[in-house]
């Protein structure tokens, strides 16, 4: 996607992914109304979702995107 300001992201045709229910879904939806919202499945992974290009990004909590980057490091090579 190659985003760098919230206008990147809010746009129809942007599909950005989190799971339901959640601060983050919450925080998707308000900062990002124009974006499509796809819900991430209880069985899978936000990164997952957007290597497998159900969706164009996703928001994670501040403490996890090094995490998320570090475990899917072969894939995103």
């Amino acid at each position: 996607v190659g985003g760098r300001t919230k206008a990147d992201f809010d746009r129809p045709g942007l599909r950005i992914a989190t799971f339901p229910g959640t601060a983050q879904a919450a925080v998707a939806r308000k900062n990002f109304p124009r974006a499509t919202h796809v819900d991430v499945k209880p069985d899978e992974k936000e990164l997952d979702v957007v290597l497998s290009g159900r969706a164009d990004a996703t928001v994670v909590s501040t403490i996890a995107p090094q995490g998320i980057v570090t475990a899917a490091r072969n894939e995103l090579s």
